[in-house]
């Protein structure tokens, strides 16, 4: 399960203003540094405190908050921004406050039209008032605003980058492929710039330029630590578990515990190698009840799909239970009854239910249950990144229909999860064993053509800054794992190890 991913969530969507509240602004207009992006900026400041402005208004469209922070102490506060944040950071309801913030950036925008920056975070704004996950009509009035800005300003960092948080889904992606090429360049010494484009490549199915991304990222974070802008980063991760508390408990990367479980059911999901090393690894929640439920369904998954029945039993009635506080921690946390936060879980629970009868026989029900799965993970709100079901429930559909020699219905299935997840290996190669059963000889190759292009990677000759070879064998086997075109995964095998 993997809803919540913080670049994608209201809240940090709205954190990315928060730092407006320490926006003191300088006076002439002039241009920062193109390695940040080009920002122009007229305000009332001293002219001396400029440079320190625009550097920290270009690191806070990257999402470089820190930096930004200390760049913006060198200059002077601005009512309009100011009056804004006052209101987010203000009394009452956070979610009320989110809806006054982002009326009160759109006031702004309409006293400033030519103000690239306060058109921005308003787009902004409006990203962080969906708080029951992607609201499509209000990231698109987003994405509207930005694309315009775009247009206008092809190298402003905010521009490039919140038009591409407006259209991250499966669906709207094409829109912003073309931002996501422009902002790597755009700004090219910030590691979220990097990263960020693989948000609509991802989307698309560019697998080797998802990977290209995020090593680029990581070359960046890799001379940051060198030069010891992020000492201590590894110890303060180490100790994120210990120290959880509220909200951190059902965030995955708000702990160590949550990003090891999440990373270790993704893995031994999507590569189905359940008897390897991975599999034996075990996961400290430490009370990090996120990370239980993860550790807990992957566990239940592999046993009702490769296991003995008794050991699956066992093991989603554990998920089921770790399931439940899940959602509980949820509700008490105030997360709105639509999100996917509350709805992922009901959803991974009827797939291992569905599993489970299958196993027991009762084929008629569990397929029900999972046909009930797949139909409730069409109604989620589209996100960005993998998908927010560990296991796409329209392609868990589409394989066990296929076991059970109902290809028509199982390509039905598999199409509804590449609406969902363009480009994911699994279903492709669903899809063309479908088109096998049922002799579709062209739909067949075209898919095949599709995988075989997926598989090819490029040889690994770059070199990291240090002159040191690149180490991501291990994200760039997550990203492109794939079965032999010509077979899916194995069928469940009763008499193999347990995993």
């Amino acid at each position: 399960m993997n809803p919540w991913i913080p670049c994608n969530s209201s809240s940090s969507l709205i954190a990315a203003v928060g730092l407006i509240a320490s926006v003191i602004l300088a006076p002439t207009s002039g241009a920062v540094e193109p390695s940040l992006g080009v920002i122009f900026f007229s305000n009332s400041g001293s002219p001396a405190a400029q440079a320190d402005f625009l550097t920290g208004l270009a690191q806070l469209h990257n999402f470089q908050y820190p930096q930004a922070a200390e760049a913006f102490q060198e200059t002077p506060r601005e009512k309009a921004y100011l009056h804004a944040v006052e209101i987010l950071f203000g009394e009452g309801d956070k979610y009320d406050r989110d809806r006054r913030y982002a009326l009160a950036m759109e006031q702004l925008h309409a006293s400033y039209p030519d103000d690239v920056d306060a058109t921005c975070f308003y787009a902004l704004a409006l990203l962080g008032t969906s708080h029951a996950g992607r609201d499509v009509p209000t990231y698109m009035r987003a994405a509207a605003l930005m694309e315009e800005a775009f247009e206008q300003n092809p190298r402003h960092p905010g521009a490039a980058h919140y038009l591409i948080h407006s259209v991250d889904d499966s669906v709207h992606a094409p829109l912003g492929l073309r931002a996501a090429r422009a902002y790597s360049k755009i700004a090219p010494d910030s590691p979220h710039a990097q990263h960020m484009t693989s948000h609509i490549f991802l989307a698309l199915g560019m697998w080797d330029d998802v990977v290209a991304a995020n090593e680029a990222t990581m070359r960046i974070v890799d001379r940051a630590r060198q030069a010891r802008l992020v000492e201590n980063c590894g110890e303060e991760m180490r100790n994120r578990s210990e120290t959880a508390t509220g909200a951190d408990l059902i965030d995955y990367d708000n702990t160590s515990a949550g990003s090891f479980s999440a990373m270790r059911t993704r893995y031994l999901i999507d590569s189905g190698d359940w008897s390897g090393s991975v599999n034996g690894l075990k996961v400290k929640v430490a009370g990090v009840v996120v990370a239980e439920f993860s550790r807990d369904f992957a566990d239940a998954y592999g046993a009702a799909r490769y296991g003995k029945i008794d050991t699956a039993v066992e093991a989603v009635r554990r998920a089921r239970d770790s399931s439940e506080r899940l959602v509980t921690a949820v509700i008490a946390a105030g997360i709105p009854a639509e999100s996917p936060m509350r709805r992922v879980p009901m959803i991974e629970r009827d797939q291992l239910n569905g599993l489970l009868l299958l196993r027991q026989g009762e084929t008629g029900s569990g397929l029900a249950q999972l046909a009930k799965a797949a139909a409730a993970e069409k109604d989620i709100p589209m996100e960005f990144g993998p998908p927010s079901l560990d296991k796409p429930a329209n392609e868990l559909l589409g394989e066990v229909l296929l076991d059970h020699g109902r290809a028509q219905d199982a390509r039905a299935a598999f199409e509804a999860a590449q609406v969902l997840a363009r480009g994911r290996g699994q279903s492709l190669l669903g899809l063309s064993e479908c088109a096998r059963v049922r002799k579709d000889t062209e739909v067949a190759q075209s898919v095949d053509a599709r995988l075989a292009k997926d598989r090819r990677r490029r040889r690994r000759t770059r070199m990291v800054a240090s002159g040191t070879p690149l180490r991501a064998t291990t994200v760039r086997k997550l990203v492109s794992a794939t079965p032999s075109a010509t077979s899916r995964s194995p069928e469940p095998n009763r008499d193999r190890a347990e995993p």
